[in-house]
């Protein structure tokens, strides 16, 4: 144990000793020079002020290569004080994610300190090489440092912008707009991406994605960039002349103007849009994707509902839900996903899974079997659709159960349209389509079902029913039918 006289006394002996070594001219006055390392300002720092020729050696294991990347931290400048932070990283040393359409490296504040207002991205596609459509909460800039690359980008109105850019060229998206990129030939490309936030990270974009890419906006681009289309750009094409559109359907039966509710949304669709299109029958195993609808537009065959909008929209620049803001657009999507995937079932359950509605009318699809046949056709069919129908989740409750899950989707869709002439407001947008066609379908007086009663007792959605019939398929005589029935 050392008392606190004893430390002060070692304190003062240590004091003597190092005062020896200096000259008796300094004894009262150390000079810098003589003071030991560790003092960060005192004595002066930088090679140039050491005296000593072993203080700038270093005789202990090296790395040159990585040495000599970085000569200002080896021998800093005299006016370097203190622990000075790196004012530069490369990406060289920095890990590559690399997959089958390129890769990608990043620099941030993770790996750099003083970069708290901007990080950096280096990305390579190859050609046909696509970073799928994303945004992020933060700028973006980019400058082209190899080969050609298309960007795209959505507007907040949803509206696309698609441009070719190649080495040399700069591009900007503001926060929170989605866009994509992808490389073309014949190399691909290679760029270098800003960012206005220095913890932005290029792995935790949120991106559009999903097994189909059914989101309208992706399906847009994906569209496009399958098909090699020409470039469309900032301005609508609504000066272009179109080809005759041929439209596959099943055709009128069921009390309606068309049998599938997903070919009666495209026929409106191509009525809202204007466009001149002729309509053929045809069975599910003509379409390119073994469904119907699928419209053949000049060289182009386009399969599914959805991608044909998308078809719309990118070739003829008509925009279906023009008068909504980006939160309606969202909701529209919403909505049209709640129709097709919930909606649609009760529907499908109420013709295809009981027995007198089966026989009534889906059983004549396959009328023109061979007689033999004919019957064994039907059962593999119905049993097919019923097994789609249990896995849609609504087949696994009893029928009622079911009915009354639907009932709460349209519950919220009559509460969406509430006294307005359209769901999302006075004009009519792409998922009033997608609405009227299963409606439609199932309040047509051609079948009986709990559910088609139960949905008679929402007067806003059987009278915009009635409304969307007399604009769409005026000459149809749809009234007479509900008033008979």
């Amino acid at each position: 144990m050392f008392s606190r006289r004893d430390m002060l006394a070692a304190t003062a002996a240590g004091g003597l000793v190092t005062a020896a070594t200096m000259t008796k001219a300094d004894a009262a006055t150390p000079v810098k020079s003589d003071i030991s390392f560790g003092n960060p300002n005192d004595p002066p720092q930088g090679a140039i002020n050491a005296k000593n020729p072993r203080s700038i050696s270093d005789p202990g294991p090296q790395n040159p290569a990585i040495r000599d990347q970085f000569p200002a931290a080896f021998s800093p400048p005299p006016t370097d004080v203190g622990d000075m932070p790196l004012s530069w990283a490369s990406f060289n040393n920095a890990p590559r994610r690399i997959q089958n359409g390129g890769w990608a490296r990043q620099v941030t504040q993770d790996s750099f300190a003083v970069a708290d207002t901007i990080s950096g991205v280096n990305m390579r596609l190859t050609s046909g090489g696509i970073r799928e459509m994303h945004w992020h909460q933060f700028a973006e800039w980019a400058y082209m440092t190899y080969g050609s690359c298309r960007i795209t980008i959505l507007d907040d109105l949803g509206r696309p912008y698609i441009a070719d850019v190649k080495e040399g060229d700069l591009w900007y998206f503001p926060a929170g707009l989605p866009h994509s990129l992808q490389g073309l030939g014949p190399d691909g490309c290679e760029f270098l991406i800003c960012f206005d936030e220095g913890k932005a990270s290029e792995f935790t974009t949120l991106l559009v994605s999903g097994q189909e890419q059914l989101w309208r906006m992706s399906a847009l681009l994906t569209l496009r960039w399958q098909q090699g289309a020409a470039r469309v750009d900032h301005r609508f094409q609504r000066d272009r002349e179109p080809l005759m559109i041929i439209l596959y359907g099943f055709g009128a039966g069921f009390g309606l103007p068309e049998k599938s509710p997903f070919v009666t949304k495209t026929e409106v669709q191509l009525k809202m849009a204007g466009l001149t299109y002729r309509k053929e029958k045809a069975m599910p195993p003509a379409s390119p994707k073994g469904q119907l609808p699928y419209i053949v537009d000049g060289a182009e065959s386009i399969a599914d509902s959805t991608f044909i909008r998308a078809h719309i929209e990118a070739k003829y620049g008509f925009d279906f839900d023009a008068p909504l803001s980006l939160q309606q657009r969202a909701q529209a999507w919403a909505f049209e996903r709640m129709i097709e995937h919930h909606v649609y079932w009760a529907m499908v359950g109420a013709r295809w899974v009981d027995p007198d509605n089966f026989a009534k009318g889906p059983a004549h699809f396959f009328d023109a079997a061979p007689e033999h046949l004919r019957e064994k056709v039907r059962e593999d069919a119905q049993f097919r659709v019923a097994e789609n129908y249990l896995l849609s989740g609504l087949g696994r409750h009893a029928p009622d159960e079911g009915v009354d899950l639907a009932i709460r989707s349209l519950f919220a869709l009559s509460v969406q349209l509430g006294d307005k002439p359209y769901l999302m407001g006075e004009t009519p947008c792409g998922t009033d389509a997608t609405a009227f066609a299963a409606l439609a379908g199932i309040l047509t007086p051609f079948f009986a079902s709990p559910l088609r009663e139960r949905t008679e007792h929402f007067g806003n959605l059987t009278a915009y029913v009635d409304r969307m019939m007399a604009t769409y398929y005026p000459d149809f005589a749809w009234t007479a039918q509900r008033e008979a029935a």
